[in-house]
């Protein structure tokens, strides 16, 4: 065998490792991003700041790991394209990494926190901070409201933010309509699940809480 051959061998091992990388990075976001979709819960407590912690860990290391890959993917191109490519390499096996893990995480939380022999559901109010709305890309609208005491992000319909817009406090800045004050004036009537300490909100996650669940708080002292 010669050197050529050799160093052909080589290049060629570095890149099904390199594809297969991107490869295994992709099917994961497809399976994190399928679960996010069915996901139908907005766990408030426990915190489980220990788990997001080692979520973050997992992820920082596979990133590392991505970006020696990327950057020993073409030895013989200058340093600042493979530079380029080992970040792009770390960047997305990161971001997939931390998706993945923390979307898998969160389904095992909830096996543990609520088994179904020692949960129960009930209708509650649980009082709003404020709301906001917001313009993605391709022009997608996302509404949504932050809920007290536990600071949880839950997205509503258009109609309950156009609710919300309607019977806004008095001394709330009318002129902006992309954010609006409550602490505790609208609730949010939502299903809440409860086993010893740990709480969860049905029907919310990736999802949207139905059309109707956003009203007038009837007193101040709702959910605080």
């Amino acid at each position: 065998m010669t050197v050529l051959d050799d160093a052909y061998l080589k290049d060629r091992a570095r890149g099904r490792v390199a594809n297969g990388c991107l490869a295994l990075l992709i099917a994961l976001g497809a399976l994190a991003a399928l679960l996010y979709w069915f996901h139908g819960t907005t766990e408030l407590a426990p915190a489980h700041d220990d788990v997001a912690l080692a979520c973050t860990i997992v992820a920082g290391v596979l990133s590392l790991a991505c970006l020696v890959i990327g950057f020993r993917r073409h030895p013989h191109r200058g340093v600042v394209g493979r530079l380029f490519r080992s970040a792009g390499y770390g960047l997305f096996g990161y971001l997939v990494v931390i998706f993945a893990a923390t979307q898998c995480a969160t389904i095992v939380e909830g096996w543990i926190d609520f088994p179904a022999n020692g949960t129960r559901s009930s209708q509650r109010l649980i009082a709003i901070a404020d709301a906001s709305h917001s313009v993605g890309s391709k022009a997608s609208q996302t509404w949504r409201i932050t809920t007290l005491p536990y600071d949880a992000q839950l997205d509503i319909t258009r109609e309950d933010y156009g609710f919300m817009l309607a019977h806004r406090l008095p001394d709330d800045d009318a002129s902006e309509p992309d954010r609006i004050a409550s602490n505790g004036h609208f609730c949010a009537r939502v299903t809440i699940e409860q086993a010893g300490e740990a709480l969860r909100i049905m029907h919310a996650g990736s999802g949207t809480l139905p059309e109707g669940s956003v009203i007038l708080c009837p007193d101040k002292s709702v959910s605080r």
